[in-house]
């Protein structure tokens, strides 16, 4: 819908008479095609036949707790306790042990790694399932290598967090 209204925006502003509303959807159709295949094309060499599997794997729920990775991945630490910062750096552990931090996404545009991860963020675990692996695979690089990025950040703030905790809570046995 967004691109059809900046399409009819722009013809109004040049004062270009807009073809028929099916025909400039079939047109936005056939640029948004044009985009997933061009993505496609330019992230085939970080998606190797190997990382098939394994990028499926991410989607296939666990036997004993029956989450999948993903949404384990999806999981944000609630507060600066013990247990979730240790939850969060097994998930950055994870993510480097996948050599995440060593893929190249900057042959894309910057907006469409940050569009291919917030999918990778809310897409349901089904629906990325159905999706065609030439859609699938890049919404999963995205959303790895931003989600390395985010539990990294959030390592570091919830350790920030507890020391000024513990350091004001010194403060005040001090003074005591």
């Amino acid at each position: 819908m967004l691109l059809l209204q900046l399409a009819c925006d722009k013809l109004r502003r040049e004062h270009i008479v807009r073809p028929g509303l099916t025909r400039l959807e079939r047109l936005i159709a056939t640029a948004r095609q044009q985009a997933h295949d061009e993505t496609w094309r330019r992230l085939t060499p970080l998606v190797t036949t190997n990382q098939h599997p394994w990028l499926d794997g991410l989607l296939q729920p666990d036997a004993q707790t029956g989450r999948t990775i993903l949404n384990w991945l999806r999981r944000e630490a609630t507060a600066h306790t013990a247990t979730q910062i240790i939850e969060t750096l097994q998930q950055v552990a994870f993510l480097l042990e996948a050599r995440v931090d060593t893929w190249d996404l900057a042959g894309l545009n910057p907006n469409r790694v940050k569009w291919l991860a917030q999918l990778g963020w809310k897409a349901p675990t089904p629906q990325l399932q159905r999706m065609d692996p030439r859609r699938r695979y890049p919404i999963l690089l995205a959303f790895l290598q931003q989600a390395l990025l985010h539990h990294t950040d959030v390592a570091v703030e919830l350790y920030d967090q507890c020391v000024w905790e513990y350091h004001s809570a010194a403060q005040k046995e001090r003074k005591e």
